[in-house]
């Protein structure tokens, strides 16, 4: 019986350039490699990691990672944070996606397309020995060894008795929620430019969280990147409302019949919440993001993830022209429109809990219509006269 081959570790720096070189045009791999050999992290916990994991922390930064039950401790160098920033760059992740994740975007890369993966790069860089995926945290401890430092399992897998520290993943998520809350209501108005570096100042951070959150705005279409430094807040036109309530009207009739099927009595409690929030809101903004709420609430038991996402995001491009077109109107005006949307989400409400799926589906197709006839009014009527022409 054959001898299982010992894996090797890369033991010169000549080989580990080698291996950028080949992953240079490819940063998620290339990441995955810088992370590979110096973090000391198993290829089974790298895949685990998310990008909020990583995208706050500045060069030569011990941070603290949650995998599973456990935390892993690790320094940040200069190749990993150079290697983020380009994979940030090209893939422009979302905050809760996994850094390494599969096609499908629910789930890591699994092990053994990873370990298929980087074998290819020892194949392609023409190294020596038995190589694998388990070489790259053979290489880190080759490396730590080297530097006189013991190879201590418990440097690594830290289970803490405390709390985890909240600050990892907060710091760009609160910029984000900061622009994000701006852009939506309307008080960061469309054309608005958002340069880094002053938003940096601003916020008293570094680049990075400014920069990731930036991304994520470009991600949802709420700003668009035409300078390298900067980012500009999205003007809605004629055209793109059109677009956005067309295909709202497609989406949500869909996403609400794959969700009939599948309602569940928390579901029905949560939107009579969201309409007693409604009766009970003291102003538009408020009001806006509770209505928004029914609706994915209406579709959240479809399990279609990716659908309720585009969904989310289509609201989020007119909440803004809403605000905006509420605060316009007479107090007995407002009345009038509360009033009536507020019938129509009990009508479909009861409509649910009657199983009269055809009148429930009717009444979501007719507020849409209606939305959009007041919203394009009122966008004609103040932004874009020349259609009115």
């Amino acid at each position: 019986m054959s001898k299982i081959p010992v894996i090797d570790a890369i033991t010169s720096q000549e080989d580990i350039e080698k291996i950028r070189n080949i992953l240079h045009k490819k940063p998620r791999n290339l990441l995955l490699f810088e992370l590979g050999i110096s973090s000391g992290l198993q290829i089974t916990h790298l895949l685990q990691l998310h990008v909020f994991d990583l995208s706050e922390y500045k060069s030569n930064t011990n941070i603290n990672v949650c995998i599973g039950n456990s935390y892993y401790n690790f320094v940040l160098n200069d190749h990993i944070i150079n290697a983020f920033v380009r994979y940030l760059d090209e893939i422009q992740p979302m905050p809760n996606d996994y850094i390494f994740k599969s096609r499908n975007g629910d789930h890591p890369l699994d092990l053994s397309s990873v370990s298929n993966m980087v074998k290819s790069w020892f194949i392609k860089a023409e190294l020596q020995g038995h190589f694998g995926s388990q070489s790259l945290r053979k290489t880190w401890q080759y490396f730590k060894k080297q530097n006189n430092q013991e190879d201590n399992e418990d440097d690594i897998d830290l289970e803490l008795n405390i709390l985890p520290p909240i600050e990892r993943q907060t710091v760009q998520k609160q910029i984000w929620d900061r622009l994000y809350e701006g852009i939506i209501t309307g008080k960061i108005p469309p054309g608005t430019e958002l340069k880094t570096i002053e938003l940096s100042k601003q916020f008293n951070v570094s680049l990075t969280p400014v920069r990731m959150a930036l991304t994520w705005l470009q991600v949802q279409g709420l700003v668009t990147a035409p300078k390298k430094k900067a980012c500009v807040v999205k003007k809605l036109t004629y055209e793109g409302v059109i677009e956005i309530f067309t295909i709202r009207s497609v989406l949500e009739p869909l996403a609400f019949k794959n969700a009939w099927q599948h309602f569940r009595q928390a579901t029905i409690s949560k939107l009579e919440n969201l309409i007693k929030k409604c009766e009970n809101s003291n102003d538009w903004a408020t009001y806006q993001q509770v209505h928004k709420q029914i609706h994915l609430t209406l579709y959240r038991d479809s399990h279609m993830p990716l659908l309720l996402e585009y969904i989310n995001n289509l609201l989020d491009k007119t909440n803004a022209l809403y605000i905006n077109y509420y605060s316009s109107l007479k107090d007995s005006e407002n009345k009038e429109i509360l009033n009536n949307n507020l019938s129509k989400h009990k009508e479909i409400l009861k409509h649910i809990n009657k199983n009269n799926f055809d009148q429930a589906i009717e009444i979501i197709k007719k507020d849409i219509l209606e939305g959009q006839d007041r919203i394009i009014q009122y966008f004609l009527m103040v932004y874009d006269k020349k259609h009115t022409k």
